[in-house]
Formats: C-alpha cells, sequence, structure tokens
C-alpha cells in the first residue's frame, strides 16, 4: 500500500513530534511504500534511503500550497493520502485521512487574536472536515469538540491514542552546560500561548524559592523578551531562579526530562498532551 504522509510541518512542536513518529511507523512497514511530502529544503522525518521523499511548494496555510500538495497527489498516485494537520489538497483527493488535533483557536480566549486569522482557520478545518473520508483525533475531548463544533464529522472521526514511546527510546543526550553541576531543577515547556498558563507556574515557583532558593525552574523553548516580569515582581527572587532552554534537540530535551526533580504542566487546554507522558516514560515524575 502506497502511503502518501503530508510531512510540510514536521519541524513543528506538537505536530512535528506526531508526523516524526508516524513516518518512523509506518516507514518500518513491510506492506507500507511511504511516501513523504516535505517543503522545499526541508529534512524528512525519515531518511529518503528508507522512504521515498517530494517536494511540495507554497506555506501549508496558503492556497497555492493547498494546490501544490494536489499536484504532488496526482503525480504519486497514492493508495491513501493522510494529512497531519488539518491542511488538505486543493482539490482534495481521495481515500483521504486526516487527523485534527485540536480546535483550541476556536476555544481558548487569546490563542489567536486575529479575527482573519481564526476565520482562515475554522475555514481549513471545516473543509477538512467536508473532504476527509476518515478523521482522526488524538483523544475523547478532541472528538467531542471536533464533533461538537462540526457536527458532519460525526460517523467519519475515530480516536487514537498517541503515544510517547517512540520519542523516549531515542538516545538521551546531555544536559546544558549551565546545568551540568548537578542542581535540582523543575522542568517545564516554554511555550507562552494563553492556554499554557505558565504565569500560575511561574508565580507557583516563586512561592517555592521562599522554602528552597537553591531550585532552578527551566522552561523548555525559547524565551519571550520580559514575559517572566511581567507575571513576576520585578525584584521577586524566582526571577533569578527561571531559566530557558532555548530550542533543544531530541536528546537534550530526553536529558532534561531524566534527570528533572519533576515535569510541571499546568495547561488548561490540550488536544491529547504529549509531555507527561514523555516525561513519565523517562522516569521524570509530573
Amino acid at each position: 500500500m502506497r502511503v502518501l504522509l503530508d510531512c510540510r510541518m514536521a519541524s513543528w512542536s506538537g505536530v512535528g513530534r506526531y508526523t516524526h513518529g508516524l513516518a518512523r511507523a509506518l516507514a518500518a512497514r513491510d506492506d507500507v511504500d511511504l511516501v513523504q511530502a516535505v517543503t522545499i529544503g526541508a529534512e524528512p522525518p525519515v531518511p529518503e534511503i528508507r522512504a521515498r521523499v517530494v517536494t511540495v511548494g507554497g506555506h501549508p496555510f496558503s492556497p497555492l500550497g493547498a494546490r501544490a500538495l494536489a499536484v504532488v497527489v496526482s503525480q504519486v498516485s497514492p493508495d491513501i493520502t493522510h494529512c497531519a494537520h488539518f491542511p488538505t489538497p486543493l482539490p482534495a483527493s481521495r481515500p483521504l485521512v486526516v487527523t485534527l488535533h485540536d480546535l483550541e483557536p476556536l476555544l481558548i480566549e487569546g490563542t489567536m487574536p486575529s479575527l482573519l486569522a481564526r476565520t482562515v482557520y475554522r475555514w481549513w478545518n471545516a473543509r477538512a472536515v467536508r473532504v476527509a473520508d476518515r478523521i482522526i483525533c488524538p483523544s475523547r475531548n478532541t472528538f467531542a469538540d471536533v464533533v461538537r463544533l462540526f457536527p458532519r464529522a460525526d460517523g467519519r472521526t475515530r480516536v487514537t491514542l498517541e503515544a510517547a514511546d517512540d520519542f523516549a527510546e531515542g538516545p538521551v543526550g546531555a544536559l546544558p552546560s549551565w546545568l551540568a553541576g548537578g542542581g535540582r531543577y523543575i522542568l517545564s515547556m516554554g511555550n507562552t500561548k494563553p492556554h499554557k498558563d505558565l504565569p500560575t507556574l511561574l508565580r507557583a515557583f516563586s512561592q517555592l524559592t521562599g522554602r528552597d532558593s537553591s531550585l532552578l525552574l527551566v522552561l523548555a523553548g525559547r524565551e519571550v523578551a520580559g514575559y517572566v516580569q511581567s507575571a513576576l515582581a520585578r525584584d521577586d527572587p524566582a526571577v533569578e531562579r527561571i531559566r530557558f532552554a532555548g530550542s533543544v534537540d531530541d536528546a537534550t530535551l530526553r536529558a532534561l526530562y531524566a534527570q528533572a526533580a519533576l515535569f510541571a504542566f499546568p495547561s488548561r487546554y490540550e488536544g491529547f498532551g504529549l509531555p507527561p507522558l514523555e516525561a513519565m516514560a523517562l522516569g521524570c515524575p509530573v
């Protein structure tokens, strides 16, 4: 069976982790001929020696990108096209599988402030629901959201839970040099979107540092200038105990999980919530 997997967002967080795991699992099957559709110049999740690679022009969210993906579908002639996120070929191919991870921008205020962006986002998701032969959701919560907002998805939607084994079984790298001294730290994700609820974590950490001034809070992600100071008083001693690790590769992230005192995940909404599973798979309390 030839499967065309849309890997254009494989370098992104969230959907990228899902795409990599799915691509590796499909490539390992003897009964699947995997074709990876990637953006021009991007690295495929699976080396080309193991799975064919085709390039697609245009941004995945643009009409140009949708049309370019449709052209690739016609050239590859797959038995199944699987879009790992809501953007779909234009015109749609058959049979078509689409994974809808969450509907967060339509449900959580402030996640996508632009009305135009939310309108485009809703249109893409509505179209995915309309043209897909099968819709995959990673949790019953996302399933309920999709069917509630897009009733025509009912009957064609299935829940397929995610797993951390593909990530957790990889090599464990070294900690960043500034952590190599062996200090105790709490780990969390550094995503500053409103639903991730980092301000609550920062305030809780501020209370902890009053009792344990040696503890660090490490946030995996890039620092947003002034973000910590906006959540805490500028003279709060906890400010000096908070570190953003920046963008880290998988091996370093595994090391951060494995050696953390605990992993904190204060998010108020998730399509699935894979990081807690990743942490527990590497022996870290959550």
